[in-house]
């Protein structure tokens, strides 16, 4: 009954990233099980938490969700009592517990329901291709994972800065450098092929000078722009089934 009346009625999705003395918001407004509007918002804390409260008592269903912000994540193949893990089809997302617990504490004055790694996001994103990274940049996190086979990532990487456009993207570029020789040493010797580059509110000629970088390594290099708050709240709707 509750699932009938929530479908008749207007659902709020609310997601958001830090991004220095900012957060970056996206309000996603569902009806019937589809998007009828979205709106994205970048306010400073105290008028985010206002903000906050205000939609709590203008609607009666509001779901609430971001990023966790930990170094310590990534992805397993198997399970393990050390992190917290989120099993999917073939692999985990794993994130540290202690890490997770006061990200947590620092996300309840926002009322938040739902906390997701961003490597969630690759599970939705990805292009099936096998021997490829994939990198996803944005201001709030940069992760990166491989893909041996078609079906599962066998390596990933958490950048362990924050991306600032402004200053030379070389540490970037070594990142992924090392990352590649990782991966060789490690985890497998198969070529790889193909890197796609997924950014949100970067600059694209950012972009375009790590693609530059990219392509001396032999790779085949493909970007595109995406909305990962929108993407959020796309899998909160989807964990809810509205």
């Amino acid at each position: 009954m509750f699932k009938l009346v929530r479908y008749f009625i207007k659902t709020i999705f609310i997601s958001f990233y830090e991004d220095g003395e900012f957060f970056v918001v996206k309000k996603t407004i569902t009806y019937k099980n589809k998007i009828i509007k979205n709106h994205t918002f970048k306010f400073r804390k105290n008028v985010f938490k206002e903000f906050i409260n205000l939609i709590l008592i203008e609607y009666n269903q509001v779901y609430i969700s971001t990023f966790v912000d930990s170094f310590n994540q990534g992805i397993a193949l198997k399970k393990s009592d050390e992190v917290y893990c989120l099993d999917l089809e073939n692999y985990c997302i794993y994130v540290d517990k202690t890490e997770l617990n006061q990200f947590y504490k620092k996300m309840r004055q926002f009322k938040v329901d739902f906390i997701f790694s961003p490597y969630l996001l690759l599970h939705f994103i990805h292009r099936n291709k096998p021997n490829t990274i994939y990198l996803i940049i944005t201001p709030s996190f940069v992760i990166l994972t491989i893909y041996e086979n078609r079906d599962y990532p066998k390596y990933s990487k958490t950048y362990p800065f924050k991306i600032d456009i402004d200053i030379e993207n070389g540490e970037l570029v070594e990142f992924l450098k090392y990352s590649i020789k990782e991966y060789y040493e490690n985890y497998s010797d198969n070529f790889l092929e193909n890197i796609y580059i997924f950014y949100d509110d970067i600059k694209k000629e950012f972009i375009d000078c790590v693609k530059n970088e990219v392509k001396l390594l032999g790779l085949d290099v493909e970007s595109k722009n995406i909305d990962v708050l929108l993407l959020l709240n796309q899998i909160a709707q989807k964990e809810l089934n509205v």
